[in-house]
């Protein structure tokens, strides 16, 4: 969880694979900073899959989906800088990341 540089060299080498863009995404919202917060907003800005909405924003469309994911970066910036919420962050996060995993295990 904290080797972002291992995560991303795994999941750029399957760069335009929807789930290893997602992981990407994920992993440019870990480590937030301003540089970070162009790529992260390009990732998710560059893929569109079902399971977004299924993980986001269920019973939404995609964009509503995309929405909450930058919403969510929004409010990690806003915790990051009062200290207040970190483990209501972290909770949303590892919910999230297990969704995302059930989705990958489901669809082997």
């Amino acid at each position: 969880n904290d080797d972002f540089d291992g995560c991303h060299e795994l999941v750029q080498t399957q760069e335009g694979d929807l789930y290893s863009d997602h992981l990407r995404a994920i992993a440019h919202r870990h480590v937030l900073c301003a540089a970070d917060q162009h790529c992260l907003r390009y990732w998710i800005a560059r893929f569109s899959h079902e399971h977004l909405v299924e993980i986001y924003s269920p019973g939404g469309t995609v964009t509503q989906a995309k929405q909450e994911m930058t919403n969510f970066v929004n409010g990690v910036r806003s915790v990051e800088a009062s200290g207040n919420g970190v483990a209501d962050c972290e909770k949303r996060q590892w919910e999230e990341l297990t969704k995302l995993a059930r989705i990958l295990i489901d669809s082997e």
